[in-house]
């Protein structure tokens, strides 16, 4: 079987902590009999949860009428704030946060929003930031008189190294944004260490998958010392990891995710012309 790199965290449960829970990206590889191997490239700390939770706790007078939640990582905040105040919020404060839109990029994103009971929309639309700032747009726009009655501010929960297509597509449309940072990343120290092991452990690797801009930085030094690039095949999970790689490190790149899920990224490794290199 074909072993594929993949260059992100294992999700190893879910919030129901349902013990039988497979990560998408190894159930989705795996149903196609590939074998994924995780290492964790980037390690985060969350940041302003006391900030958050003093917002969550104001409801409707945070005068936010959405909020923008485009990582995984901006959930866990989230969720740590929420669950900090939840108990102390009144019925009609929690029903305001559970009826606002929470926009988000991707599938897994959204159902990370929908666990705590609130709205996400724009899934289905939006695969990377510039499409979410689409879709945003046109939201704001077939709802714009309802709006206009109440605050026209968006809260935007970001990470430290957030692009700002957003926030300037936002300013372009006369759109209100509040930023607030709620994560940081910061590079594995063990990566290299990790892959070694990987690579002893098993016969090389047939195909790396980079999920960030960030991510690249960070490994391809380690991955091309110890060969994985460039003998493995190269999968981004969307178009602007994509770029990134082509564009800034000229390293080819042969299959790219529609949308940032694991079905997607799964299908688009599975139509290379061929994973194994000869």
């Amino acid at each position: 079987m074909q072993r594929i790199l993949l260059l992100k965290d294992k999700t190893r449960n879910d919030t129901t902590n349902n013990t039988a829970y497979v990560d998408p990206y190894e159930k989705e590889l795996s149903s196609r009999n590939y074998i994924s191997v995780f290492i964790p490239v980037l390690e985060h700390a969350l940041l302003n949860v006391p900030r958050l939770s003093d917002l969550l706790k104001k409801g409707s007078i945070s005068k936010y009428w959405g909020v923008i939640v485009t990582s995984q990582r901006a959930v866990e905040t989230l969720r740590t704030a929420w669950n900090e105040v939840v108990s102390e919020l009144t019925a009609d404060t929690i029903l305001w946060w559970n009826n606002i839109p929470f926009f988000v990029v991707g599938k897994a994103t959204a159902k990370a929003v929908s666990e705590l009971n609130f709205m996400p929309v724009g899934a289905e639309h939006s695969g990377n930031a510039d499409l979410l700032a689409d879709y945003i747009v046109s939201y704001y726009a077939q709802n714009k008189p309802d709006l206009e009655n109440q605050s026209t501010k968006l809260l935007f929960l970001v990470g430290d190294k957030r692009r700002d297509v957003i926030p300037k597509r936002m300013s372009q449309e006369g759109i209100g944004v509040d930023e607030l940072l709620v994560y940081e990343t910061r590079p594995n120290e063990q990566f290299e260490a990790l892959l070694k092991d990987a690579l002893d452990s098993g016969k090389p690797f047939d195909c790396v998958v980079f999920f960030s801009p960030s991510g690249v930085g960070i490994t391809i030094e380690s991955l091309c010392k110890w060969k994985v690039i460039p003998n493995a095949k190269v999968a981004a999970i969307g178009p602007t990891t994509a770029n990134h790689l082509q564009g800034q490190m000229q390293i080819k790149v042969d299959a790219v995710a529609k949308k940032p899920d694991a079905a997607s990224l799964a299908e688009a490794i599975n139509g290379c012309n061929s994973i194994v290199i000869d």
